[in-house]
C-alpha cells in the first residue's frame, strides 16, 4: 500500500484467562488452545505460588488478578470431573469476577450430567451461571466451530455487571481443592 493508505493493523485478538485443573485436565487444555488458535489468545497461571501449592488465597488471587486476569477479555473455565474441587480454579473465577470479566464455562467431555440433570460445576462459577452472569457450552459444540463460542464470549463480556454473584470466601484447603 502506499504511505497515503497504511496497511491496517490486525484485529487484537480478545484474550481468554483459561481456569482449569491443571494435573487432570492438561490435554482438554491443550486440544481448547488448537481450536481458539488464530481467534483468541489464551492467558493462564503459571506462577510459583501455583507450583508452590500456596495456600494464602488472598496472595494468589490478587497476584492473579494483577499479573494475568487484568490483561485479558474473559475467564473461560474448562469444567471437568474435579474442576469443581480446585481452589486455584476458584480463586480464578474470583480474580476475573473482581474485575468484571465475562465468564463463560466449557464442560468437557468426561464431564456428564448427574440424575438430576446437573454438571459438576465450581461453585463460584455455578453461582454466576444461576444469576445469568456466565454463559456454558460443551466442548464438543466448540469443536464443530467457533461463531457459538464467540457470539457467548460476546455476550458474557457485555451482561449487566448487577448479575455477578462473587460473595463466598475463597476455597480453602481442604481434602480436594489442591
Amino acid at each position: 500500500m502506499s504511505p497515503e493508505h497504511p496497511t491496517p493493523a490486525p484485529p487484537r485478538l480478545a484474550k481468554l484467562y483459561v481456569s482449569y485443573h491443571h494435573d487432570g485436565d492438561e490435554h482438554f487444555y491443550r486440544q481448547f488452545c488448537r481450536l481458539v488458535e488464530g481467534y483468541y489468545e489464551t492467558v493462564q497461571d503459571s506462577s510459583d505460588e501455583r507450583v508452590s501449592g500456596c495456600t494464602d488465597a488472598e496472595r494468589v488471587i490478587t497476584g492473579l488478578r494483577e499479573n494475568y486476569v487484568a490483561e485479558t477479555d474473559c475467564t473461560v473455565v474448562l469444567c471437568g470431573l474435579q474442576t469443581a474441587y480446585r481452589r486455584f480454579v476458584d480463586w480464578e473465577i474470583k480474580a476475573g469476577l473482581d474485575l468484571s470479566h465475562g465468564l463463560v464455562a466449557v464442560l468437557l467431555p468426561e464431564n456428564l450430567p448427574d440424575w438430576r440433570g446437573r454438571y459438576s460445576l465450581p461453585e463460584r462459577l455455578a453461582d454466576n451461571l444461576e444469576s445469568g452472569f456466565a454463559e456454558c457450552l460443551h466442548l464438543l459444540q466448540l469443536s464443530r466451530g467457533l461463531r457459538l463460542f464467540g457470539k457467548q464470549i460476546e455476550e458474557a463480556r457485555a451482561k449487566p455487571k448487577s448479575l455477578i454473584r462473587n460473595s463466598r470466601p475463597p476455597l480453602g484447603r481442604g481434602l480436594w481443592s489442591g
